[in-house]
């Protein structure tokens, strides 16, 4: 790249064919070449292909400072950004909650960012069941001040932690809570308004994970907010299907004693009547064209098992 080719630097990322942190003459890389040149699109293909953006030459510089000393304003905030979440990421990483307090707080951080498996600083803070840090991080807004610069009488837009947000396998941070057994960390996203019906790319949703984690507390807490207890995943199995699939005595009877709901209607003159119905449907069939008491005779039945599902008929 000291040969100001960039179309052969950009077949060079692509290509992969040599290290994209190679060093040169006085410890300069790639990224702190196209930086000071001022290459916007190259410098945002180099650190997609894993550019070490914090790698310090000889000199002490790094891309950052090279950047300015080649006087592009917008790849310097750009890096700054970028440089910003790296160092925010480690701290959710190391679970060092008073540094992402302090980038929280700068408002200029995006607290969705996502590593290479799409999870992010929630995700991370509830498997580690750091409960400060995944309030810090719920409690963040970033100033969009982009389109406050770009619209003369626009405010600035909030833009909070969304706590529904998905990783790669689709599963966001109730439901990741759900098969980890993380108990605390679901109650917690419970309280501040997780999506309790929220599917992961498998169609299963966090009741349907619980059941699979074997994972009792939990799956009761998911029915007392409102999960739908019917619901089928992409096999078209229901928590019941599952759990009798799995065997599992006291996940099925929790599921069969079940949970009610409670529902409100409004009757003559006003009056509210509360009626408490069991929703559970155990005649629903899966993509197989199997029932939950079908699945409770495959394999090494269970007679206790049997007699529940039999019960509900």
């Amino acid at each position: 790249y000291r040969g100001h080719d960039a179309d052969g630097a950009r077949v060079f990322v692509s290509g992969q064919k040599q290290d994209i942190n190679i060093r040169g003459a006085l410890g300069i890389t790639p990224l702190m070449m196209a930086a000071q040149l001022g290459d916007e699109d190259l410098v945002g293909r180099m650190i997609k292909a894993g550019a070490d953006i914090t790698a310090i030459n000889d000199f002490g510089g790094t891309a950052l400072t090279m950047a300015a000393r080649g006087g592009n304003e917008k790849l310097v905030e750009k890096l700054l950004l970028v440089s910003n979440l790296a160092l925010f990421s480690d701290a959710v990483v190391n679970n060092d909650v008073d540094t992402v307090r302090e980038f929280v707080n700068l408002r200029q951080i995006d607290v969705n960012h996502a590593d290479e498996n799409g999870k992010n600083a929630l995700m991370h803070a509830c498997e580690a069941e750091n409960l400060a840090m995944a309030e810090v991080v719920l409690s963040h807004t970033l100033w969009n001040f982009d389109l406050f610069n770009r619209y003369e009488n626009f405010a600035p837009a909030e833009i909070c932690a969304d706590i529904n947000a998905k990783d790669k396998n689709g599963n966001t941070a109730l439901a990741n809570s759900c098969m980890n057994g993380r108990n605390a960390a679901v109650r917690f996203l419970l309280e501040n308004g997780a999506d309790v019906n929220c599917k992961n790319n498998d169609g299963d949703s966090a009741l349907a994970l619980s059941c699979k984690s074997g994972n009792i507390d939990v799956a009761k807490l998911i029915l007392l907010n409102g999960a739908n207890i019917n619901d089928q995943n992409a096999e078209g199995n229901t928590a019941l299907m599952i759990s009798c699939a799995n065997k599992d005595e006291g996940m099925v009877q929790l599921l069969m004693s079940g949970i009610q709901r409670t529902i409100i209607t409004f009757g003559h003159h006003g009056k509210v009547k509360y009626h408490y119905a069991n929703l559970l449907d155990v005649d629903i069939k899966n993509n197989l064209g199997q029932t939950a008491l079908m699945l409770s005779y495959m394999g090494e039945s269970n007679s206790a098992i049997i007699d529940f599902v039999m019960s509900a008929d």
